[in-house]
């Protein structure tokens, strides 16, 4: 038993009881002023089948595999009404480039139907490891003209946070490989970061993401999307949260990240997830987004809207921002004094996870190796 196979273990036990997308619901088309995000049905993320347990915060789902030719016929009625937007996002349940989940028939199909529109620019999400010279060649055989952005997730330049706080087994040493490959096809690179990671306060929050900003760009990054975890049903998240193990990350933490970066780069961060835009309409239970206050929050989220669609006067309206006042920001730069310690922070928290989720025994017969490996991996720190 090691920590990958713990987690997994949990993540697992928790979305067992999720419900499928059902056969019906194909495809989802959002419309923000031109700018089109377009999702399809998939089997979903290999990281969530089976034995595994995905990522901490990550709700993507599932659903009975399709044959290629239904894909196709839905994936295009769906294309076929998304008009002409000037930028298209395009995911899956999972990852776009994963032949497993995407075959390379349903790829080409997407690219040959939009490749006429010169003028549109797209962005593809998927997994990093699934960006390879082949898959971007096949991008540009067909998609000769069009800007292409690939966006994938990073969420932390910390290899002790990917393991134990999201799960995710990535090795950050393939980033610039990964980033050079894309930009010799001449396709930007976009990375996602996260702010309100579990295990983390809020001010090792704020340090992690800027840190993993500026490690990304200096790293030949084009792009950093910056995500702030919403709490969704069935993830270990939800799980934290409703036993008293999580909060969410105050917008003012979001927006600090903002503060931190230099006003050169302001223009390479956009903003995703803010917001609460849409419930799963597959869950009971809707997906819970951060806020600062209701006295104040709406004032916020406007502010973060223009920053969001307007690159000109970032650095005023970052200063709009700074200068709310309000009683929830102030008890927020209060909680920045926290002086909580990751390492402790797993220490006590992973035995309750095992215990409550697993059996009331499973801390006792795996908890010394698995606590080894923890002070192994933080000893140095």
């Amino acid at each position: 038993m090691n920590i990958r196979e713990f987690l997994n273990l949990i993540g697992s036990s928790l979305r067992k009881d999720r419900p499928l997308v059902p056969t019906n619901y194909n495809y989802t088309i959002k419309n923000y002023n031109g700018f089109i995000h377009f999702w399809f049905r998939t089997e979903g993320c290999k990281y969530t089948k089976g034995k595994n347990g995905g990522c901490l915060m990550c709700d993507y789902s599932s659903s009975s595999k399709s044959d290629i030719q239904e894909m196709k016929k839905y994936i295009l009625e769906g294309l076929n009404k998304i008009g002409n937007p000037y930028l298209l996002l395009i995911n899956s349940s999972g990852s776009f480039l994963d032949d497993n989940e995407v075959p390379k028939e349903i790829r080409v199909s997407i690219y040959k139907h939009l490749q006429h529109n010169i003028d549109l620019e797209i962005i593809l999400e998927t997994l990093l490891e699934t960006i390879t010279q082949n898959k971007l060649k096949e991008i540009r055989n067909i998609l000769k003209y069009q800007i292409i952005d690939i966006e994938f997730g990073i969420e932390a330049f910390d290899t002790n946070i990917l393991k134990y706080c999201i799960n995710k087994n990535l090795n950050l040493k393939n980033i610039s490989q990964k980033i050079e490959l894309l930009h010799k096809y001449k396709i930007n690179s976009v990375a996602n970061v996260l702010v309100g990671i579990p295990f983390l306060n809020e001010y090792q929050n704020i340090q992690t993401a800027v840190n993993s900003i500026n490690s990304l760009l200096k790293k030949g990054v084009d792009t950093i999307v910056l995500f702030p975890v919403n709490i969704k049903p069935y993830t270990i998240v939800f799980w934290l949260f409703r036993n008293g193990f999580y909060k969410s990350i105050s917008l003012w933490s979001y927006i600090e990240v903002l503060n931190k970066i230099e006003t050169k780069y302001l223009n390479n961060i956009e903003l995703s997830w803010y917001k609460d835009t849409s419930k799963n309409p597959i869950y009971k239970n809707g997906v819970t987004a951060p806020i600062t206050c209701l006295k104040c929050n709406n004032e916020v989220l406007s502010l973060l809207d223009e920053f969001s669609q307007s690159k000109e006067n970032r650095i005023e309206i970052l200063n709009k921002l700074n200068q709310i006042k309000c009683d929830c920001k102030d008890k927020w730069k209060d909680n920045l004094n926290n002086k909580e310690n990751l390492k402790d922070n797993i220490l006590k928290i992973f035995p309750k996870m095992a215990n409550q989720i697993l059996n009331e025994n499973f801390w006792q017969k795996n908890g010394k190796i698995l606590e080894k490996e923890i002070l192994n991996d933080f000893k140095s720190l």
